[in-house]
């Protein structure tokens, strides 16, 4: 059931375009790889740009607000990331998981309205300043910034459209008519498939995947990680740490001092 109160934020491009302001305000620019023109700079999200997970703050922002029923697709949300965390993920039935939540919302219209609310109250605040501070010295330098995220496009939309990222690969769906269910649009961007979606759009744009940096936090970027000229480990776990200092690789500290009051 909606609650209206919790629903009506104050000025949230306000505070969108203040928190953004502060980011990328720091007097020193961050360290950054010189990159020729044919190459890109490419962001994982969650953990990596983000403090946190976007589709498990989706699912904590829906139940928290009664919008969603909270015990089920908790329990099912913190098993997902058990397999995660185990190496057995299905990148496929966790998708199919999170659009059926889509589907409870009560239509396109009113999923977007709240997903705008829980980007400015939620997402919007754990952006990380010192990656926003380095994604900025990249696109200062001329630099083209790709999100690349396996989170389904319809979450990770705001996130790109407010750091105005050149391109986003995000795992892509589409509604089959009649059914209200949805497939896929080619692969999941998600470990290896995540590598073979940035192939295409170099390849699609004539660019040098060899020649690029791309930054994240988790072990299963490693194929991508391996194929770009220039990786950064940011708060990395422990498989991608252990394969970072072998390969020597940039490992990064983005954490923010402290979540614990925001929302």
């Amino acid at each position: 059931m909606e609650r209206a109160t919790t629903l009506t934020p104050a000025h949230p491009g306000l505070v969108t375009t203040a928190i953004l302001a502060t980011m990328t305000s720091a007097s020193e620019p961050p360290d950054i790889p010189a990159l020729p023109t044919d190459a890109v700079a490419l962001f994982d999200l969650d953990h990596t740009l983000l403090e946190g997970d976007c589709g498990q703050l989706w699912v904590e922002y829906l139940a928290d607000r009664g919008l969603v029923g909270a015990g089920t697709l908790r329990a099912q949300l913190h098993g997902y990331y058990r397999d995660y965390h185990a190496g057995c993920f299905d990148i496929l039935a966790y998708t199919r998981f999170q659009l059926g939540i889509l589907e409870q919302l009560g239509g396109a219209h009113r999923a977007a309205r709240i997903r705008e609310l829980w980007w400015h109250e939620s997402l919007a605040p754990r952006l990380r300043p010192a990656a926003c501070r380095v994604l900025e010295a990249h696109r200062a330098r001329g630099h083209r910034v790709v999100l690349a995220t396996a989170t389904h496009r319809f979450l990770v939309e705001p996130v790109a459209a407010a750091l105005a990222v050149d391109d986003l690969i995000a795992t892509e769906t589409s509604p089959a008519a009649g059914t209200g269910e949805h497939y896929f649009l080619g692969q999941a961007a998600f470990a290896h498939g995540k590598l073979e979606r940035v192939r295409v759009l170099c390849a699609s744009a004539g660019l040098r995947l060899e020649a690029s940096a791309f930054y994240s936090d988790s072990h299963n970027d490693l194929p991508l990680l391996a194929a770009v000229g220039h990786a950064f480990a940011v708060n990395p776990d422990d498989r991608l740490a252990e394969q970072a200092r072998a390969a020597d690789w940039h490992i990064l500290d983005w954490r923010m001092e402290s979540v614990a009051d925001m929302p």
